[in-house]
């Protein structure tokens, strides 16, 4: 009887310990950052001591292997509509989805946002008109996206550059979760979806 004990007071200490690693797992914050200049991509994920940024390396591979593809002009008009594509998506989803994007949003905190693009193309007078459809899409995407959780250090802008021939995006986003946050909002959404249903 007492080898049952004993055995059962280890399994419920195995068990205890397992439960408080989970819960400091699920506690522990978590960076992300990403950085982008048109030629450089760089993305880290670090969790106390732990770091990956295998992605950027990843990038830097990818590119490397096809000098032909990168030496090519980028198409200016193609680029725009990818923009535009991305910014109408970005704005539709957090405008209709409701609580759980603005959840989802508002569990993370961005402490540095920045987004820049220049644009350019092979005429002054394209590359006025290419300045203003840019701006409608990227200036609302972001409004919304702000409106949600405003950044503690960010800034938006678009510029046109008449001395380039092509559109530049530079990015460099900070922010800081927990995974609680999305065990929370997981739990959260399910009980909205299942209201719905009803």
């Amino acid at each position: 009887m007492s080898i049952m004990m004993l055995v059962i007071k280890v399994v419920l200490w195995i068990l205890i310990a397992l439960l408080a690693l989970i819960f400091l797992l699920l506690i522990l914050p978590i960076n992300a950052e990403l950085y982008y200049n048109g030629d450089k991509f760089d993305f880290k994920i670090k969790v106390m001591f732990f770091r990956v940024d295998t992605l950027g390396k990843w990038f830097a591979k990818k590119k490397s292997k096809d000098p032909e593809k990168e030496s090519k002009k980028e198409n200016a008009g193609k680029k725009l509509k990818d923009i535009q594509s991305v910014a109408k998506y970005v704005k539709a989803f957090i405008t209709n989805s409701g609580k759980i994007m603005k959840m989802i949003l508002k569990s993370m905190v961005f402490k540095r946002l920045y987004f820049k693009i220049l644009v350019g193309s092979e005429e002054a007078s394209k590359t006025a008109t290419t300045y203003g459809a840019v701006c409608t899409a990227v200036y609302p995407a972001f409004s919304a996206l702000i409106a949600c959780n405003e950044p503690k250090n960010y800034s938006i802008s678009v510029n046109p550059d008449f001395l380039s021939d092509k559109i530049k995006i530079f990015i460099d986003l900070k922010l800081k979760t927990r995974l609680i946050n999305f065990l929370i909002i997981a739990i959260k959404s399910f009980k909205i979806i299942n209201s719905n249903l009803k």
